[in-house]
């Protein structure tokens, strides 16, 4: 039991009320410290979400008039891209509800990439092209192209590039998800060098925190390994650029492909020489740490120095292509599924004829273009039949085929009906005929014939184990001329006067050259040096230049890539 206490503290009345027990206290100062509190917190969580933080980037690349939420393709962009950069040492905006809400209730990705507290903003538009290819099980083909732009927020441009790419797939999804995520990797090679020079960034690599350094030591190095790769392959192609003109002696060429082409010649139009392409530069994979070359779908186009004037064909590969005027036919592979035999004209690509179960190569335009020769083997182990057709329907004309004919050789048409062809029938030796919607008389025979040419007057045909030209009369009205010319000839060409014949010129020691031919007298020039590799002669249509390839080996890429640029010498006569 407590004591009680002394009687001098006891009280004997009643106070008055509490607050003469309670001593008073002053609560105004905790509560403005406690406010003070709560607001800095307040102040603080805002600086954390609205306030620009500097590594942190927001993505937002349209496809499909979307950015993440309802497209997959924009999706696999955004993720691919994202993780490269997070990779990299940066701080990427995820798709998290906080930063969908932001996106969509933002009036343009500026204002949403300030309300997530973003310092950089990387904004482009996707240009997709899709096509069904024509395929029992389906076939989705997906080419993309986008215009990228990095910005420091709240309105710097800071950079901007373009990437392209192609995938196919039987499902559509498949095909796009694959086409984003490969021009994300490109989208990356064009922004991570302007990330990391950029001021603020900079500044940070040359500052103090070793933190954010070290976080940022991926980038730095990429970015190192990029630009000493991308040097080097300029380096390779300049040298390979000043080595192909060195070897250019006999005649001056003008080129009219950049060094790092590899374009195949169709054709010559008034304007300029016609290509194949697959235009596109090479990238520094974040991934594979190493250059890449990333092709881009094939087209058809005029080539104008650096730039591919597109014509309108594009597709994954052209095996086989020949061109009058303004038509041109090509074979195009689909993906190994099944060859499409298309024309193009007028800016314009259709289907003729398309099959998964035949191989078609060597088409031949006539002269009016109106109809079409083509070598086809309907099964692997078939022999191939000689098929002429109306360009305009498809309608076949002509089919020679076993057991009428063992082989056919070159080919090449007279004139609008007219078909001059190297046959060998059954039991017989190799002869040159004239087809009109049969086999006709031969116009002559010889051993080891092999590629032709045709004018209106007369045919050319190589005789390769004689090293030997011979030209043939259409009317047969004289003895074949034989012309020695030094090694085995192809790829002959008549110039537009059918004065002149091209061809390319095999000699003994393997290299090929390009010789040309006066057909009144057999005169033989040879045009390009042992030490250029080149190929596929053509005219221009005036005749005064001969256009071809120079082809070797990609000295960046040699394993996986081939260089051929277009040149073009002076042939016209004196």
């Amino acid at each position: 039991m407590r004591d009680a206490p002394p009687a001098s503290d006891v009280q004997d009345h009643e106070p008055a009320s509490l607050d003469s027990l309670i001593p008073k206290r002053r609560i105004g100062p905790w509560l403005a410290a406690l406010a003070f509190a709560l607001l800095l917190g307040s102040y603080g969580l805002y600086r954390q979400v609205a306030a620009p933080q500097p590594l942190r980037v927001l993505i937002a690349v349209d496809l499909d008039g979307q950015w993440w939420e309802d497209s997959p393709g924009a999706a696999a962009l955004a993720d691919e891209l994202a993780a490269i950069l997070d990779g990299l040492g940066f701080e990427t905006i995820h798709a998290t509800p906080e930063a969908l809400s932001a996106l969509s209730d933002s009036a343009s990705p500026h204002e949403a990439a300030e309300r997530l507290g973003a310092a950089y903003l990387v904004t482009g538009e996707v240009t997709s092209e899709e096509e069904e290819l024509p395929l029992p099980k389906g076939f989705r083909q997906v080419s993309m192209t986008v215009a990228v732009e990095l910005h420091a927020l709240p309105s710097r441009r800071v950079a901007a590039g373009e990437a392209t790419t192609f995938s196919g797939a039987r499902a559509p999804a498949q095909a796009t998800r694959a086409a984003a995520a490969s021009i994300a990797r490109q989208v990356a090679d064009r922004v991570v060098p302007a990330l990391v020079a950029d001021e603020p960034v900079a500044a940070i690599l040359a500052g103090h925190d070793a933190t954010l350094i070290d976080r940022l030591t991926p980038a730095q190095t990429y970015v190192g390994a990029r630009a000493a790769s991308l040097e080097d392959a300029d380096r390779h192609y300049r040298e390979t650029d000043e080595a192909w003109r060195r070897a250019a002696t006999r005649r001056p060429l003008r080129w009219h492909s950049p060094a790092s082409a590899s374009d195949r010649l169709v054709g010559v139009a008034p304007d300029g020489p016609l290509v194949i392409a697959s235009d596109s530069a090479p990238f520094y994979s974040p991934s594979a740490q190493k250059l890449l070359h990333d092709d881009a779908l094939e087209r058809l186009g005029r080539r104008d120095g650096e730039r591919l004037v597109a014509a309108g064909w594009h597709g994954y590969h052209a095996t086989a292509v020949d061109q009058a005027g303004p038509v041109t036919v090509l074979v195009d592979d689909l993906y190994g599924w099944a060859r499409r035999l298309c024309v193009h004209e007028a800016e314009r690509a259709r289907t003729l004829d398309e099959s998964e179960t035949s191989w078609l190569r060597v088409p031949r335009l006539s002269p009016p273009r109106t109809r079409l020769a083509i070598l086809e083997r309907t099964c692997r182990d078939c022999p191939e039949a000689l098929v002429v057709m109306d360009v305009a329907s498809g309608e076949e004309r002509l089919r020679l085929a076993a057991p009428e004919v063992d082989r056919v050789g070159g080919y090449a048409f007279v004139d609008e009906t007219r078909l001059a062809a190297v046959v060998a029938t059954s039991g017989g030796s190799d002869a040159l005929h004239l087809l009109d919607g049969a086999l006709g008389e031969a116009l002559f025979e010889a051993e080891g014939m092999g590629d032709l040419a045709a004018s209106p007057s007369q045919i050319a045909v190589a005789l390769g184990g004689a090293a030997e030209v011979a030209l043939v009369s259409v009317a047969g009205d004289e003895a074949p001329r034989r012309h020695l010319v030094g090694g085995v000839a192809s790829a002959l060409r008549f110039a537009p006067d059918g004065a002149r014949l091209a061809f390319e010129l095999a000699d003994p020691r393997g290299s090929t050259v390009l010789a040309l031919l006066e057909t009144a007298n057999g005169d033989t020039e040879l045009l390009t040096d042992e030490a250029l590799a080149v190929r596929a002669p053509r005219f221009s249509p005036d005749g005064a230049w001969l256009y071809f390839e120079a082809r070797g080996r990609d000295p960046v890429f040699p394993d996986a890539r081939m260089l051929a640029r277009i040149a073009s010498v002076a042939v016209a006569p004196p």
